[in-house]
């Protein structure tokens, strides 16, 4: 018997008005809270993993007004595999294709789980991304606070709640913690974690969200990946307000050795190549995301580096999140979702 819900509406067609005029909502319990999730138009639930075993519908129509061709939706039970570290994570209705090299703007709440990093180092301003994994607790790379003369960072800002970065909440955060094994010249074990000052109150926003973390049989070589970011949209250009997505092929290591150097222990590293579509400058810190057989989405590696941007016989490189799961649960405190 399954423990959460699966949810897909397979037609969705509500008034075009809005949810002013006419809307579906869920309701169900993520942890202690009480969540809800709002559908209006065709923007229809697809592919929604529920933390519960149990939901409640509520459908609105204003009165007067003529009936809209309604939903028609698919409920079914799921095995509910715990994933580290937060029950319910990796909900999010991505839906790609194939400015990140190439790629498109991503949808309003599509990536509820990225947030922006800005580091201060020695007077100047970085950018990367990262990923809310746990309440307090955000994952990205080391290199993120570190210049090239190894100079760290004083303060970081992590930006949460929407696709754009004009949009964003603000907070300081309240540490960063490197790996300490990070080497800033070979890029060894380019991992970090970085505690926002005060818990997110997943559930009550549907802009904020958990993404699951990859285990080792999570890795689609051979596969697609999706990597998402503010960075530049070509080389030496410039960086972008809304969330880009691209959709990126999962090399072997033995077809990514060779094409770019790589760090000494190529176990804890993933590599993508796809002509001209790529990870670039602002994006790093940010995830490569692979979808799950349960319809939920997990960050399997960290954008780390690469040769340019988008050069077709250039491989970039990703740090393994599965390589580094002991250490991601030891220095954010524990394995719990609010550990703090």
């Amino acid at each position: 018997m399954g423990t959460e819900i699966g949810l897909s509406c397979l037609t969705f067609r509500l008034s075009k008005a809005g949810c002013k005029s006419e809307y579906l909502e869920l309701n169900f319990k993520f942890g202690e809270q009480n969540a809800r999730r709002k559908y209006c138009a065709k923007d229809g639930p697809k592919n929604i993993i529920v933390p519960s075993n149990r939901l409640q519908f509520n459908y609105f129509h204003r009165k007067g007004k003529k009936c809209s061709h309604g939903f028609i939706c698919e409920v079914y039970t799921v095995g509910g595999v715990r994933r580290p570290f937060c029950n319910g994570c990796g909900i999010a209705p991505i839906s790609v294709d194939h400015k990140i090299v190439n790629g498109r703007p991503a949808s309003e709440r599509e990536y509820p789980f990225q947030v922006s990093i800005k580091s201060k180092i020695n007077g100047n301003l970085y950018s990367c991304g990262g990923t809310l994994i746990k309440k307090s607790w955000v994952l990205t790379a080391a290199h993120c606070f570190f210049d090239r003369d190894d100079n760290m960072a004083t303060t970081v800002e992590v930006g949460y709640g929407s696709i754009s970065v004009s949009l964003h909440t603000s907070v300081t955060a309240l540490k960063f913690i490197p790996h300490p094994d990070y080497n800033n010249k070979t890029f060894a074990n380019d991992i970090a974690v970085v505690q926002l000052p005060e818990p997110l109150a997943y559930g009550k926003n549907d802009s904020i969200h958990p993404i699951c973390l990859g285990l080792e049989e999570d890795i689609p070589f051979g596969g697609k990946g999706v990597a998402i970011g503010w960075g530049h949209t070509s080389f030496g250009g410039q960086g972008v307000t809304t969330l880009q997505e691209v959709v990126l092929d999962v090399i072997s290591i033995s077809d990514c050795d060779g094409k770019i150097r790589l760090p000494p222990d190529t176990s804890k590293v993933l590599c993508a190549l796809t002509p001209f579509k790529d990870t670039c400058q602002g994006d790093s810190g940010g995830p490569l995301l692979t979808e799950l057989n349960d319809g939920r989405w997990a960050q399997v590696a960290i954008t780390s580096y690469g040769i340019e941007c988008a050069r077709p016989s250039y491989p970039s490189v990703y740090t393994k999140v599965s390589a580094y799961m002991d250490w991601i649960s030891i220095n954010t405190g524990g394995t719990e979702c609010d550990s703090f």
